[in-house]
């Protein structure tokens, strides 16, 4: 039996749509980051909702000039932004090879995986690591 046929018919739309809705979403973030930093470089003012209600930065403040300057190859700046760039950075490209990925067998092997529930203490360390990077962008002042 060929993979295609184990393929209910209802992948061909409900979750193709989701995969390609996913993949736009990160990719137009990313052109998004990209094209505000062609515009204006290295401006220091902040996109975050939360930063300008509060004056406090988010737990991601920090993240789009850290990807920028990832890109740009310099991980001591992006570091220095925020220090958890590039599990992140990997995790967001490891996320859209997948989806990528069966969109092209037209299966839903990597989505079914994006969907699964994590396990507690896959949880709880996520939570753990962004809690510690935000105490350390606090201190830092960034």
């Amino acid at each position: 039996m060929s993979s295609t046929s184990a393929v209910s018919p209802n992948w061909r739309s409900e979750a193709r749509r989701r995969s390609l809705a996913a993949l736009a979403v990160v990719i137009g973030g990313y052109a998004f980051v990209l094209l505000l930093d062609r515009l204006h470089g290295d401006a220091p003012s902040s996109l975050c909702a939360f930063r300008q209600v509060t004056g406090i930065p988010c737990p991601g403040c920090g993240m789009g000039r850290a990807t920028l300057a990832l890109f740009r190859g310099d991980l001591a700046a992006a570091w220095s932004y925020h220090i958890l760039v590039v599990p992140f950075t990997a995790a967001v490209g490891l996320a859209v090879m997948g989806l990528a990925a069966d969109l092209w067998r037209g299966d839903e092997r990597y989505a079914r995986l994006l969907r699964a529930r994590w396990p507690r203490w896959a949880s709880a360390l996520a939570f753990v690591l962004v809690a510690a990077s935000w105490a350390i962008n606090l201190v830092r002042g960034i």
